[in-house]
């Protein structure tokens, strides 16, 4: 797939996640670039691990070892997961937050199923 085709899918999910709504399309476009650009010049840091997993809706509980901000991509690793996201929104006791700070207990909207023990890598580039 080339690099038109990734920024075309990822500029799709972003439509999706965000209801699919119309007439956003060169919004989605730029942060699509964005995020594509993140993705291909990137360095991985460890920023915690999945505590929990709650089927619904879709949300991981990760212990914070490392900073993170809302519009920050992350990426969660395991054995059987490999997802990478830009965080939409995140919270801490149920309160909604911008920022979180290690050895905060953060939970956090996933596009997939997740695991206990799956390592979270802050994306930076």
């Amino acid at each position: 797939m080339g690099k038109e085709d990734e920024i075309r899918l990822i500029a799709y999910h972003i439509w999706e996640e965000e209801g699919c709504q119309d007439g956003h399309d060169c919004e989605h476009w730029f942060r699509a670039e964005a995020l594509w650009e993140k993705k291909h010049n990137t360095l991985a840091v460890p920023i915690g691990s999945v505590s929990e997993f709650f089927a619904r809706p879709v949300v991981a509980g990760i212990n914070l070892t490392g900073s993170i901000e809302v519009e920050d991509v992350i990426k969660i690793k395991g054995h059987t997961t490999n997802l990478e996201f830009p965080i939409d929104s995140m919270q801490i006791d149920n309160i909604p937050v911008q920022e979180a700070k290690p050895g905060d207990k953060v939970g956090i909207k996933v596009p997939a199923r997740v695991r206990i023990g799956d390592n979270v890598y802050k994306i930076s580039g």
